[in-house]
């Protein structure tokens, strides 16, 4: 449904006779009131399995799609699904095998036949499957699914086996790329076939369909590990390799050739296709479709009410035809079809780059794995063919599971298809990056397996989001176009690799970076076609109506708005539009007031509220926060320990595994902040607390930099969630004046982590040094805390409750209560739902980007700092061991300076300026640090103290993410991009502390000073800014024609649009 577009205006004459009156209001509102509990379900969303409407492009289309939809519906899940899930997974194994087989063949093909281009056999089959995705996909919605279905395996099979017995390497080269022109098309064939006979409910099983693709590899694998390992079935070397002694690439293709052979058979006897209906429609042949449906109906002995007088009642269809059948113009008009509308165009684009994309990651991995299994397996000792194949084999059978935990995220309603494609593509990246640390063969073959397990939930996922969102009348066009991307950049890869040195890590850093585009392309897709979403009952399609009616008053306000003249009418009035247009997806606490009574709260009942949920929610959330910055600390103590030493650490080593740590938050602070928003949030925070506490026992695993590159990295990724995470929770549970201090309480657990954390390494550097050790003293730091990190975790996901609305603590009367307590914040406890004009609200803000500006300038110190603490105090002249021991007294300081600031600021309203003199005493203590002489290390030491009060304007300002940013995508996009602006500076911070300028590092605290100065301008410039924004609102309030809705805090309003918002200072 599009939201109403125009000028905001009226009609000649008098203004005024254009206003509604409040009575008026009193009626509009009350018809508001019984509708902003209904769910935002757009028209785009009202699909099975087209996520989008073509009601205005083509009518007639649109509706006979609805009816065949429903049809397929009532008919259900039959045994002619079940045979085409087995027979169209044929045409996906195809596919696979051909490429795996020129893989798996090609070096002894290449010893046999010397050619001067080794890899031509990869450009070879590439070739064939680009002329292939695009002549039976382009075909396939020109002469029908059909006649496609029933002969490309065949030619395949057919070439494979001649493939087989080819005299020479040009011969073998021709007939794998026609072996590769009939499989070719099978990704787009079968997927458009059998997404177009599924019913709604269970279009997730295409997801499982990438399971097939994942076999091939295995029965290749299968047929490789006897024939390539067995010494007279292959050539050991190119000089000496007749065809007598080199048959066992030949019976591979022979092998493979006849199964694929066998398939194309079983798909011609077995099903005896139909062309699809929704092929038909396309083509105006609405009688043969019915045609189809009664067949299957009669067949299964199943119900459907689709006749032929409700297709033709619907009208002509209007857009998929050109001029001739078989000319140009036909296919003109598919391309057209997959841009009809800017969103629809805008989803094919980003269909087709994610495809190039894998395109090239793939076979960067795949297609050139013996080469990297065999030049890991040289290291790692297995470097003879059996093992090489032997690992080859289980790795692709464990990738057989990716596609099957595909299916079942993509079918959560909290995730869906593109948070499954985004969690799989991170998941490689992540994998990708550790796989350069492995150094043993059993490292090898497990990363190797979780790497083939996590890339084939993003490419299962990828494979059926693609026709999902593709109009059927132009799917198989658009998705050979797609597939078609895929094999060029897999022709790139194929030169990539004879002109690059494929058995070093290098491809794989080119796959990571790969992966994280494919993350940021599939977070950017327009639509989501999880079928939970689709309204498929009648009490779904009652809501859709009221949904109409909250769009009509939208529209109605919107022509009573009075003309651009400036005033405060004017502006009051366009702000109760405002809040009619946005209010149809409210926040989910707006139920328990519209479902009864709420009692009213008095003082002693919420007093007595603060104390339960203080009692319950305070000393974890604190404890877990301590652990947080000690986790991230832990490195600066193990500096000290030994760890650089044994690790092999030299030049800038140090710092930038002191950094990389950021990158991993960096790279996944904003699908986090996404995710906190649509899961569970209590329950994805804890989970991250146990994978991070995991994460940091890992770290007394590693041996070299690049195992600490990996670890790290990953520990960033899991502790990107804690911050934001609690800030949600804090504006969830408290009123904006209670904020402030519970924020500064559990940031200030950060002096604690500190204390606590100096206490430990000093207790087992002391211990290890008089009592010996098994392990040395730094890995015995990462176990312990890591450890107790995971035990609190646990703790964590079964105490603190995703919201008032499921709290175990609190009795049913209470959990009511304890949302209306938090009215007060106009922000309610929490939505779902993305919504992109809160985006785009976050992104034009000038808060945010003071908010960010703050976060990257502050953090640079803080960086350097947290990872160079204990030298900071060995270079004054105290012993790495005092060092373990002073820096404590700094976490104390940290404390006092949080809670006071924290309490004084809410009590005096002044929570910025109190935050102030935090920072004032950190720069003045720096100041001493740099001014007195290296000789006087008692005051220098002193001025390091007075430095940990600097995080008091940091805390402030999390804490006003969670008090002054409202509308829920809004706040999480700010503390985002907040959060995005603290792991930039905490990257550039060790970098400030050069090993040259070491033990004293003054250029690094000079550069301190600089940034907190700046710090100190930008907090006024806030505080300045949000004192200007509360006397707007309040002369918004005041305007006689401004009426404030019932329950209006819960309509999930931005700060921006609700005139009743009040920014705290």
């Amino acid at each position: 449904m599009s939201q109403p577009e125009g000028d905001i205006s009226v009609p000649k004459g008098d203004p005024e006779k254009h206003l509604y009156s409040q009575e008026q209001h009193g009626s509009v509102q009350g018809r508001l009131r019984g509708s902003i509990s209904v769910q935002h379900i757009p028209d785009e969303l009202i699909k099975e399995d087209q996520v989008y409407s073509l009601s205005d492009v083509d009518p007639a289309l649109d509706a006979k799609i609805r009816l065949v939809n429903k049809a397929i519906d009532e008919i259900g899940w039959t045994g002619w699904q079940l045979k085409l899930f087995f027979l169209n997974g044929f045409g996906y194994a195809a596919d696979s095998l051909i490429l795996l087989l020129q893989s798996v063949t090609a070096g002894q093909a290449a010893k046999e036949f010397h050619p001067s281009f080794s890899y031509g056999l990869t450009a070879a089959a590439y070739t064939g499957m680009l002329v292939g995705a695009l002549f039976w996909g382009l075909g396939a919605d020109v002469i029908g699914r059909k006649f496609a279905f029933n002969i490309s395996l065949f030619i395949c099979s057919v070439s494979a086996i001649v493939a087989g017995a080819s005299p020479n390497w040009i011969v073998l080269g021709f007939f794998t790329s026609l072996a590769a022109f009939g499989a070719g098309g099978n990704l787009v064939l079968d997927s458009t076939l059998f997404l177009e006979f599924l019913p709604g409910k269970y279009q997730w099983v295409i997801t499982l369909m990438a399971c097939w693709w994942g076999l091939a590899p295995v029965v290749a694998a299968g047929f490789a590990w006897p024939l390539l390992s067995i010494p007279k079935y292959y050539c050991e070397k190119a000089s000496d390799c007749p065809r007598s002694s080199n048959m066992g690439w030949r019976y591979i293709w022979f092998g493979n050739g006849g199964l694929v052979l066998v398939c194309s058979i079983l798909r011609v006897t077995v099903i005896q296709m139909k062309e699809t209906p929704k092929y038909l429609l396309a083509k105006g042949k609405d009688e043969e479709a019915i045609k189809i449906f009664d067949y299957i109906s009669n067949k299964y002995n199943r119900p459907t009410s689709l006749t032929l007088e409700k297709l033709e009642a619907c009208g002509p269809i209007l857009s998929t035809y050109g001029n001739s059948r078989y000319g140009f113009s036909e296919l003109v008009a598919h391309l057209k079809g997959l841009f009809q509308t800017k969103l629809l165009g805008l989803s094919t684009g980003l269909i087709w780059l994610s495809w190039t994309l894998i395109g090239l990651a793939y076979p960067l991995f795949y297609v050139f794995l013996p080469d990297f299994l065999a030049s890991r397996g040289a290291e790692t000792g297995e470097a003879s063919p059996y093992y090489t194949w032997r690992n080859y084999m289980i790795t692709n059978t464990v990738g057989i599971f990716g596609p099957v935990l595909a299916g079942f995220m993509c079918n959560n309603k909290y995730l869906g298809r593109r948070y499954t494609m985004i969690i799989g593509a991170l998941l490689s990246m992540a994998f990708f990056f550790a796989y350069t640390a492995v150094r043993t063969a059993t490292q090898n073959l497990a990363f190797t397996c979780v790497i083939y397990f996590v890339v084939n939930i993003y490419y299962g996922t990828l494979y059926a989001y693609t026709p999902e969102v593709l109009p059927s009348a132009h799917r198989a066009t658009g998705y050979g176009i797609a597939i078609g991307c895929n094999r060029v950049m897999g022709l790139v890869s194929a030169f990539v690799a004879a002109y690059a040195n494929t058995a070093t890590s290098a491809p794989i850093y080119i796959c990571a970076a790969l992966y994280i585009a494919m993350a940021i392309v599939a977070w950017i897709m327009p639509f989501e076609p999880y079928v939970g979403t689709v309204p498929n009952t009648p009490s779904d399609m009652a809501a859709a109506e009221k949904l109409d009616g909250s769009v009509a008053l939208s529209q109605e306000l919107k022509a009573n708005v009075v003309p651009k003249d400036g005033s405060v009418r004017r502006a009051s009035l366009n702000a109760m539009h405002t809040v009619a247009e946005h209010s149809h997806d409210a926040d989910e606490a707006l139920q328990v007031f519209q479902e009864g009574e709420v009692e009213e709260l008095d003082e002693a009942t919420n007093k007595r509220l603060l104390r339960t949920i203080d009692l319950h929610m305070m000393p974890l959330m604190c404890c877990v926060y301590g652990l947080n910055y000690l986790d991230k600390t832990t490195l600066s103590y193990a500096s000290i320990m030994g760890i650089k030493k044994d690790i092999g650490l030299v030049g800038d080593d140090y710092q930038w595994l002191s950094s990389i740590f950021y990158f991993g938050y960096l790279a996944w602070e904003y699908p986090t902040n996404r995710l906190l928003q649509r899961l569970p949030l209590s329950k994805y925070s804890a989970s991250n607390v146990v994978l991070w506490g995991t994460t940091l026992a890992l770290h007394a695993t590693i041996s070299n930099f690049s195992g600490g590159v990996a670890v790290r990295f990953f520990l960033g990724i899991f502790e990107s969630a804690v911050t934001p995470g609690f800030a949600l929770l804090t504006s969830q549970w408290y009123t904006r004046r209670e904020q402030g201090a519970r924020t500064g309480l559990w940031f200030s657990f950060n002096g604690v982590g500190q204390i606590f954390g100096g206490l430990i390494a000093y207790g087992i550097d002391r211990g290890v040094n008089a009592h010996g050790a098994a392990l040395e003293p730094w890995k015995i730091i990462f176990l312990v805390n890591g450890c107790l990190t995971v035990v609190l975790g646990i703790a964590f996901f079964f105490i603190i409750p995703d919201s008032q609305l499921n709290a175990r603590w609190l009795s049913k009367r209470d959990r009511v209560l304890a949302i209306a307590r938090v009215k007060v914040n106009q922000q309610g406890i929490g939505n779902k739902h993305f919504k992109l004009y809160q985006l785009k609200e976050a992104l034009l803000d000038p808060m945010t980007w003071a908010f960010v500006f703050y976060a990257l300038t502050a953090d640079i110190p803080n960086g350097g700092i947290s990872n160079f603490f204990s030298q900071l105090i060995v270079s004054m002249g105290y012993t790495p061991a005092q060092s373990l021991l002073y820096g404590t007294p700094g976490g104390a300081v940290e404390v006092i300076a949080l809670i006071s600031s924290g309490l004084i600021g809410d009590r005096l309203g002044k929570r910025l300026l109190v935050s102030m003199v935090g920072l004032s005493i950190a720069l003045i203590g720096i100041i001493i640090m740099v001014a007195l002489p290296q000789s006087h290390s008692h005051g220098r030491l002193a001025g390091y103290y007075l430095t940990q009060a600097s995080p008091t304007p940091f805390v402030a300002l999390l804490s006003l993410v969670a008090t002054n940013i409202a509308g829920y995508t809004k706040k999480t996009t700010v503390a985002a991009l907040f959060l995005i602006g603290y792991c930039v500076g905490n990257i550039i911070g060790p970098q400030t502390f050069r090993p040259k300028d070491a033990p004293h590092y003054i250029p690094a605290e000079i550069t301190i000073i600089v940034c907190w100065a700046a710090c100190l301008v930008d907090v006024l410039f806030i505080h300045w800014w949000f004192s200007r924004k509360n006397k707007e609102k309040a002369a918004l309030r005041a305007d006689p024609a401004y009426v404030k809705l019932e329950n209006q805090e819960f309509l999930d309003l931005t700060d921006g649009e609700n005139p009743d918002f009040v920014y705290s200072l």
